[in-house]
């Protein structure tokens, strides 16, 4: 073990942990080398020795950031996890993919590292809110970790990950999600899949979803028809966000229409219209500023919303966005 590691854990040793926890019995537990439970990219043995140190059912809160992880790895925490059986709050970032250079031993490790870690995954009874980013092995896999749920979910966050046919089936069917307050799916990229659980869900989560994000999920106007009888019936939405979508002038004047008597709403955030890009992929900025003036005054004729913009795509060469809401900014290439 390196030296100031060494040093490190000595200190956790010789701390006073039954007399912090009680202080902190109240609030959020915090591990020492960071706050609010954030682990960035540590060792695994780093990770494990203070785990042995603390009590792990007094955590309620873990966020594990893994920048370059592969599932192996992630079991090797799984029974520290399975500990904490007060847990209602976890996120899970950035595990890739297990490469091996004999044949199909791959596939073989990493099924045998996911039902590993799914047993000890679903030893937590009081998981309220479950965040995914950047999990390649969720593909073909949701059913799993949905059906491990043990209390119902108040938030959801399944992003940047690949998700099959299959696994946003598995939305519709799952009563734990029926509760939910937040679904957030940006960078899933819903362009050939079939909405229609997508629409259960909402149906499902009318009376109680307040935060719907849907950013980068390359949808079409087909995709936005399908969603918008269940969208119109979410009373409690507050906050929405569909930039990074391909949306025409008209179905994107229809979504604004059917979510126009929504009172609580104050983050809204929307692409521009199709009918704003050039050749290539350009924007027109003249037609952008006017159709998304159009789209804004014909909602404030209704309602006067809080907050709400419109946004183009990445711009391919500077990569940046435009965006028209309570200002107006251009990306780079515009500006020149």
């Amino acid at each position: 073990m390196q030296g100031p590691w060494k040093l490190f854990f000595a200190f956790l040793k010789e701390f006073d942990y039954d007399q912090s926890l009680e202080m902190h019995a109240d609030s959020e537990m915090r591990l020492p080398w960071c706050s609010h439970n954030q682990i960035w990219a540590l060792p695994v043995y780093v990770i494990r020795e203070v785990l042995n140190v603390f009590h792990l059912e007094y955590i309620e809160e873990l966020e594990l950031n893994m920048l370059s992880w592969d599932l192996l790895k992630l079991l090797q925490l799984a029974p520290y996890l399975a500990q904490m059986r007060n847990l209602r709050k976890l996120l899970l970032a950035y595990i890739f993919k297990i490469v091996f250079m004999i044949g199909n031993r791959t596939t073989d490790r990493e099924e045998k590292c996911f039902r590993n870690f799914i047993s000890q995954f679903s030893k937590l009874k009081c998981l309220q809110h479950l965040s995914m980013n950047g999990m390649y092995f969720l593909r073909d896999r949701l059913k799993q970790v949905l059906g491990c749920l043990m209390t119902p979910l108040e938030t959801l966050s399944i992003t940047y990950c690949s998700i099959s046919q299959s696994d946003l089936n598995d939305f519709s069917g799952c009563p734990k999600l029926f509760q939910l307050k937040l679904l957030d799916m940006k960078g899933v990229r819903l362009k050939a899949l079939d909405l229609m659980p997508l629409q259960v869900l909402l149906e499902n989560v009318a009376d109680t979803l307040q935060s719907l994000d849907l950013k980068v999920c390359r949808m079409k106007d087909s995709h936005l028809a399908v969603l918008i009888p269940a969208l119109s019936k979410c009373s409690q939405l507050a906050k929405v966000s569909f930039y990074d979508n391909d949306f025409s002038m008209h179905n994107l004047r229809n979504l604004l229409q059917h979510t126009a008597n929504m009172i609580k709403m104050n983050v809204e955030q929307y692409p521009a219209p199709m009918e704003c890009y050039a050749e290539l992929g350009y924007i027109s900025t003249e037609r952008f500023t006017q159709l998304c003036a159009e789209q804004g005054d014909r909602l404030r004729a209704i309602r006067q919303p809080t907050y709400i913009s419109f946004a183009t795509n990445m711009c391919p060469r500077c990569e940046e966005h435009c965006v028209y809401g309570q200002g107006f900014r251009l990306c780079r290439c515009q500006q020149r």
